[in-house]
């Protein structure tokens, strides 16, 4: 059961989830938009500078698993600039299918309309209860960072 959550997260980071589960969101792009940036993938890019771009990464749980592991509401994600937390983003909370099962989605937008100029950090920090990790538990429904991943992007001329 563990290893199904985090590999929806790897999923849904990844960019894997159906097109067509997302369309109906504001906000949410076509997942082949090339304004997305992906924290999955290489660890350095490029970028155009001064162009607008959105990040967004979260969660898909089934409602199975939220009996197992706890509310979908302790599982969230949120994004460092240049080791800056730059809040909840937007959350879009949705249901979806993935795989023929109905999960319950978990996603925070983050737009940069203006673009960026020079070289920065993009790091993704995904949490969720305890006994969704490999770790020891003291505490089950205990909050803690599952995974992170960077992307350090050069915003070229």
């Amino acid at each position: 059961m563990r290893g199904r959550v985090l590999f929806l997260a790897l999923v849904l980071g990844a960019s894997l989830v159906p097109a067509t589960a997302l369309a109906d969101k504001p906000g949410i792009p076509d997942l082949s938009d090339p304004e997305r940036i992906s924290l999955f993938g290489p660890s350095e890019i490029e970028y155009p500078e001064s162009t607008p771009f959105h990040l967004w990464h979260g969660w898909g749980i089934s409602p199975a698993q939220s009996k197992d592991l706890g509310p979908a509401g302790l599982f969230s994600f949120y994004l460092d600039l240049d080791g800056v937390p730059l809040g909840s983003g937007d959350p879009i909370f949705s249901t979806m299918k993935f795989e023929g099962e109905t999960l319950i989605s978990r996603l925070w937008l983050y737009e940069f309309p203006d673009g960026m100029t020079g070289t920065h950090t993009f790091t993704g920090h995904w949490l969720g209860p305890c006994v969704a990790t490999s770790g020891p538990c003291d505490h089950k429904n205990e909050v803690v960072e599952v995974l992170s991943l960077s992307v350090t992007v050069t915003f070229t001329p």
